[in-house]
């Protein structure tokens, strides 16, 4: 019961040290580089180097959790055919928490995030399945394109 405890205790405190809420604020070279690369990111884009700029758009990202570098990232993931990670970055910057003292481009970001994650989720593909009446040793095979998934 003790065992029991002490992992849980620490799979607990695993969560709120890997929490990004509870993260240590950036340091400030860390803001300056985050900085850069969203601008290399930016120039990326627009040349439609989509991998260059999922590198550096990546990058800024998880050096200073803000809605702009996830959206950055998110484009990126997009244009690579990534929908199932460009959604994920664009919900990142849609949720992420309003301040007071923000600049205006985070509540944008945010809108552009939720509208991005919308428009993805219709193309993003599903696969539903149901099955009933069987037995417990039947087994299930998906193929796609002659390769199982």
């Amino acid at each position: 019961m003790r065992r029991a405890f002490r992992v849980l205790a620490m799979a607990f405190a695993g969560v709120l040290l890997a929490s990004p809420a509870l993260a240590a604020d950036p340091s400030a070279a860390d803001r300056e580089t985050s900085r850069d690369l969203y601008a290399q990111g930016v120039k990326a884009l627009a040349a439609s180097d989509y991998a260059g700029a999922e590198r550096a758009c990546g990058g800024a990202f998880k050096l200073v959790n803000a809605p702009t570098g996830a959206i950055c990232w998110g484009r990126a993931l997009e244009g690579l055919g990534k929908l199932v990670e460009a959604r994920d970055a664009y919900l990142a910057a849609s949720h992420y928490p309003q301040r007071s003292d923000e600049p205006s481009v985070f509540a944008s970001a945010r809108t552009e995030g939720q509208a991005g994650a919308d428009r993805l989720a219709t193309r993003i593909a599903t696969l539903v399945l149901s099955v009933s009446g069987v037995g417990d040793s039947a087994a299930l095979r998906v193929e796609g394109d002659g390769v199982e998934i």
